[in-house]
């Protein structure tokens, strides 16, 4: 075999790596040894021009994490198996070809690798398959991981509680929770003794499942199985009880883990202080976020965007404002969804100049530029008719983050009301060359705008360039036209309107009809109203 592919090393034409490279070399092999005559010229080219004489696996291993592109790095490690005379490949670069499929999703690559494993016979650890197994879990693909537990052995490799807990994991990713369930209850038959993690994660399956009874009944049954719970097992069940509603309940819990003298953990604490928050029980909240310093246990990012959002919706924009900055100064990152409720709660009292401070505050705490806050402020600054600073805003913007509709739609719509025609078509204009589509919101908002300013034909062609780009008009944007055809002594152009609509065969819903039918009847021409009702009569076949 070592002569034949020697042979094939030397020979003159080529073909590329593809995605079934395993496939394509089993065949090229099976050709020449099933042929006693001299096989046809061609060349395996390696994939790489760099390919290097001398190979040994540490070398491999060192290519393998270099090389970025996983299907160049699935072409390199078959080439290697394949046609690089003296290599073999150990079961470190094995791990690493599989760990790289698997973390990109590629299965069928991964798959393909490790049936060569198989074929093989290379030694392998428990820690490979845990490896795939979580990649199925996070893939959703329950059966393919259900699968790689079960043909571990076939491998020559023992499975432990490592792996079935990561397969009980896999399983709750995918949502079936009942197979967790049955698959602990069968645990000790197919040799694994569980630990409180194994149980842990059977409670939060009981849990998901609304099977408190259950999750109770085995909360009960794990000191007799040799591993008690411990304060993930009490979160877990408290999480449930507050889900019902039952505060009650958790509370007893959590004071049953104070009484063991044990810390509660971050997440036993946020569970109680949401649950308070939902409740509008704020002060409790912040009471156990004192406690929870008192106890040394680490406050949460979590912890904070749970009582600061509440502190926004109580309207305590202060009290919110106070935690944030406490929040950042712990170096800790708030989402843009928190701050955007921060400034959004700033700007509805009134502070616009404090939440763009606020803002700029964050900005040098290495808080995240997003459209959400940048559009939150911009529609504040329009709203208060300061136009200018917003467009100012803008800019700055687009030097961190690309605006997306609702940024330019914000602005657009705050140059329109300003009567800032000239200025909204240059931001109309920027969109557009941003490759950002405009929606039936942005040509209302320019529709509205030429309507008010008096410039109805204008209004006319915008709404003409939007059927040509097959956006459909709402309601709202028939209201404009008729109010603005109507305010500028044009009611012939309705006719014109529905003339346009019905040649895209296009028919507005009932309340359009209604305001296209008063704006004709106000200009009083039998000719023009009976050519809108054979438009109705038309829309309604």
């Amino acid at each position: 075999m070592a002569a034949v592919l020697r042979k094939l090393q030397v020979i003159n034409a080529q073909f590329r790596f593809s995605r079934s490279s395993f496939a394509a070399f089993s065949s090229a092999e099976n050709a020449i040894q099933s042929n006693d005559k001299e096989p046809k010229m061609y060349t395996v080219t390696p994939p790489i021009t760099s390919w290097p004489q001398k190979l040994n696996p540490n070398r491999m291993l060192r290519l393998l994490i270099r090389v970025q592109n996983v299907q160049l790095a699935l072409d390199i490690f078959t080439y290697a198996a394949r046609y690089h005379v003296g290599y073999k490949h150990t079961y470190e670069t094995y791990y690493k070809m599989i760990e790289k499929l698997a973390l990109s999703r590629e299965f069928e690559g991964l798959e393909n690798v490790l049936q060569q494993l198989k074929k093989d016979d290379v030694k392998c650890s428990e820690s490979m398959f845990i490896v795939v197994i979580r990649s199925y879990g996070f893939a959703n693909k329950p059966k393919e991981a259900m699968k790689t537990y079960f043909r571990m052995h076939e491998f020559r490799c023992n499975s432990s509680v490592k792996s079935f807990n990561t397969l009980l994991n896999a399983m709750v990713q995918t949502k079936r929770f009942y197979l967790v369930h049955s698959l602990y209850l069968s645990c000790r038959k197919i040799g694994v003794v569980p630990n409180v993690f194994t149980c842990n994660i059977v409670l939060k399956a009981l849990c998901q499942m609304g099977d408190l009874e259950a999750a109770y009944k085995l909360f009960d049954e794990m000191p007799k199985q040799g591993c008690g719970p411990n304060v993930v097992s009490y979160s877990t069940i408290m999480r449930c009880l507050c889900n019902r509603g039952d505060m009650h309940g958790a509370m007893r819990l959590f004071e049953e883990i104070l009484s063991k003298g044990w810390v509660p953990d971050p997440v036993s604490y946020t569970i109680l202080i949401d649950e308070h928050c939902k409740r509008g029980e704020l002060q409790e909240a912040v009471k156990l976020m004192d406690h929870m310093e008192e106890k040394g246990c680490p406050i949460i990012d979590i912890t904070y965007s749970v009582v600061i959002e509440t502190y926004c919706k109580e309207g305590k924009i202060s009290e919110a404002v106070s935690l944030l900055d406490d929040m950042v100064d712990r170096k800790m990152i708030p989402n843009p969804s928190l701050c955007s409720k921060v400034i959004d709660g700033l700007c509805n009292e009134g502070a616009v100049e404090d939440a763009g401070m606020l803002w700029k505050r964050l900005l040098n705490k290495n808080c995240t530029p997003d459209n959400v806050v940048y559009s939150t402020l911009i529609y504040w600054l329009c709203k208060k008719g300061d136009v200018y600073g917003a467009r100012k805003l803008f800019d700055e913007m687009i030097r961190g983050c690309i605006p997306n509709i609702v940024t330019y739609n914000t602005l657009i719509n705050g140059l329109c009301e300003k009567g800032e025609l000239q200025e909204a078509c240059k931001l109309w204009d920027d969109m557009l060359e941003k490759g950002c589509v405009p929606n039936v919101f942005t040509y209302n908002m320019l529709i509205n705008g030429f309507c008010k300013a008096g410039k109805a034909n204008e209004a006319n062609q915008i709404l003409e360039e939007m059927l040509d780009k097959g956006c459909v008009p709402n309601t709202f944007t028939y209201r404009i036209l008729v109010d603005g055809l109507c305010k500028s002594s044009k009611t012939g152009d309705i006719t014109k309107v529905v003339d346009a609509i019905l040649k895209k065969r296009i028919y507005p819903d009932r309340d359009a009809w209604d305001m296209l039918i008063k704006g004709v009847l106000k200009e009083r021409s039998l000719e023009r109203i009976k050519k809108l009702f054979d438009g109705i009569s038309a829309g309604a076949h």
